[in-house]
């Protein structure tokens, strides 16, 4: 999908791939490469459902990828990184709502 082809060019300069252990832990950081077919469609339709606007909901998912990428968080487990991937996009979602251009947007019917 789209971003799959978006994050291409960013993530070839910017690999962030580590796995290793600490106290007895699994500390993994999947790449992005293969996150973004497994919870896209689902990301997708969380942030759809909370901002019924097509063209925000991708917004929020592509952002939330990026910081997935860029996080030096080390996770546990892939149930980590899920939910980490759903808290974070509904953390965009939320700051989505609060931007200024949102809220103060008007219709074109009302406007006239």
């Amino acid at each position: 999908m789209f971003f799959s082809r978006f994050l291409q060019p960013f993530l070839l300069f910017h690999r962030c791939i580590g796995e290793g252990t600490f106290r007895n832990e699994t500390i993994m950081k999947l790449p992005v490469e293969r996150l973004i077919p497994e919870y896209e469609d689902c990301l997708y339709k969380a942030t759809f459902a909370q901002l019924q606007d097509p063209a925000d909901s991708p917004d929020a998912v592509q952002l939330t990828f990026i910081k997935y990428h860029q996080s030096a968080l080390d996770f546990q487990d892939p149930e980590h990184i899920r939910r980490w991937l759903f808290c974070t996009v509904l953390n965009q979602v939320r700051d989505i709502c609060r931007a200024f251009w949102r809220r103060s947007r008007a219709e074109l019917d009302n406007a006239a």
